[in-house]
């Protein structure tokens, strides 16, 4: 229960003479605006079930809104469901009150479209620096989608940070880069005080034991023990058991892998991670009719999945069927959860087929959903060219031109057609 009611609970640590008043909230005492907890905590429908507040204790900033979109939380719109999101930016500034554009949330919303603008900026400044370690995390585990030096510069300063969940966050955002480098970073955190820390460390070098031999090998296989043993606790869910069948894929252990994904499976027999991981054993052993009907059964399952169309499309790509692979690529684009690579295995299916134009088109066509991804942008470049298309072909080398300036292709393109 709360120890008190209303803007009472704020005021035991608030000064009520500073906030609890008009001058402050902008609104008639006693009224829902008046609640401290109604700007600054708003609630959220969770789940479709109840309505929880939000435990950041922000401050209204309509420019999120602005950046991030319609679900970004405005505590404002939540009470003026009639006002637009312009309203309440110009009643703030009239009020003196002017919020940064580069909100962490901003930031942490270009990290998720995978912008490469954005990733240079967040890597290149302090924008961390001051925030709560959560918002800190969330940020560096986002760092993931860009393997590069500079990400790899930036994740590394923050293995020997204090404060678990960030340190946690850097370790899990190294899990795209090349075994060894990821070696050559995380083994000092094996004996990491942490336990979180290590469990993660364990998680990511795992595939690294069948390498390893003497002093390096034993130190590892003491972490993957204990990180087995702490996977048991949850032994009985479906989760647990995909959890453990990727440890042992990852040290080599196909056929113990494949028990814990089918026990999954009996535990939960729609559990979809556990059947897209189990089709991609058996593609990897030589399965192939297992595999589809797998796949197949996904497709069913979770038809809203992007994963799940592009995974589809990439078995039909490797059994030889690049054209019937192209309308499940062309689905995975246009859901919810599609991300860039998605679009990017759709434009190269369509330029192995002689559909570069197509390719061309999709790719400039999504760039608002996903903008400057600088893969995307060495992709279309390239199709430009090798079509003679170069109309508007300065869009794209502009933003190649700011993240990878020194590449010799990047170099040769500018030489080129200039700008």
């Amino acid at each position: 229960k709360l120890v008190a009611e209303g803007n009472a609970l704020c005021a035991q640590c608030h000064k009520p003479g500073a906030f609890d008043n008009k001058n402050h909230h902008r609104h008639q005492a006693g009224s829902a605006g008046a609640l401290c907890v109604n700007c600054h905590m708003p609630e959220r429908l969770y789940m479709g079930v109840d309505l929880r507040r939000d435990h950041s204790f922000s401050i209204p900033n309509p420019q999120v809104l602005t950046g991030t979109g319609p679900d970004a939380p405005n505590a404002c719109i939540n009470c003026h469901e009639d006002k637009s999101n312009d309203w309440v930016a110009k009643n703030m500034t009239s009020w003196g009150i002017r919020k940064k554009q580069n909100d962490w949330a901003t930031i942490n919303q270009g990290l998720e479209q995978q912008d490469s603008l954005t990733f240079k900026d967040y890597a290149q400044s302090s924008a961390a620096v001051g925030l709560a370690p959560i918002r800190q995390a969330t940020l560096i585990s986002k760092l993931a989608a860009f393997p590069s030096k500079l990400a790899v510069d930036t994740v590394s300063r923050e293995l020997t940070n204090s404060d678990p969940l960030v340190r946690r966050a850097a370790v899990s955002a190294l899990r795209s880069m090349p075994l060894q480098l990821r070696w050559q970073l995380l083994n000092f955190l094996i004996d990491d005080p942490v336990k979180v820390i290590r469990l993660e460390v364990a998680n990511m070098l795992a595939d690294a034991l069948p390498e390893l031999q003497g002093k390096d090998a034993d130190k590892l296989a003491k972490l993957v023990e204990e990180y087995r043993q702490s996977l048991e606790y949850n032994a009985d869910t479906p989760g647990g058991q995909l959890a453990i069948g990727n440890l042992e894929l990852s040290l080599g252990f196909s056929i113990l892998a494949e028990r814990a994904y089918l026990r999954a499976l009996e535990i939960e027999p729609h559990f979809v991670p556990a059947l897209i991981n189990l089709a991609d054993l058996y593609r990897a052993i030589g399965s192939d009719g297992e595999s589809r009907e797998l796949l197949q059964q996904v497709l069913e399952l979770a038809p809203d999945s992007a994963n799940s169309h592009h995974a589809f499309g990439l078995f039909l790509v490797r059994s030889g069927k690049q054209t019937e692979a192209l309308d499940y690529f062309k689905a995975s684009i246009e859901l919810e959860d599609a991300n860039p690579r998605h679009v990017y295995v759709y434009a190269v299916a369509l330029d192995s087929l002689n559909r570069t134009d197509t390719a061309i088109r999709v790719i400039d066509a999504t760039s608002e959903r996903w903008p400057n991804n600088i893969d995307l942008s060495f992709l279309q470049v390239s199709y430009m060219e090798k079509t003679g298309n170069t109309s508007g072909i300065h869009r794209y080398l502009s933003l190649l031109a700011k993240i990878a300036a020194s590449n010799p292709q990047v170099r040769e393109w500018m030489h080129k057609y200039g700008g």
